[in-house]
């Protein structure tokens, strides 16, 4: 029977395109997500009056508020060693 032969072929080509697949996703599980653009490195943290924004390659902190008449951006300071005062050199 050639439709037989035909059939277990297919299948074959089938079975072996999966087992390709799956090691491939082992072997190479996929990378992280990682955000791309102009706020990449930037980490943000906010409560209802306010958030901060953190640049975690310069260490530069930034803080917005909204009022009445718009938002307000306030330079917070820079993070230069943990434990230390922000310096406010900007």
């Amino acid at each position: 029977m050639p439709i037989n032969r035909y059939v277990k072929g297919i299948l074959t080509v089938i079975a072996l395109a999966l087992v390709t697949i799956a090691c491939n996703q082992v072997s190479t599980p996929p990378s992280t997500a990682r955000a791309q653009g102009p706020f990449a490195d930037v980490v943000f943290s906010g409560s209802p009056s306010e958030f901060l924004a953190i640049n975690t390659k310069s260490g530069e902190i930034w803080a917005y508020t909204q009022t009445i008449q718009g938002t307000r951006a306030e330079y917070r300071g820079k993070l230069v060693e943990l434990g230390k005062p922000l310096s406010r050199d900007h």
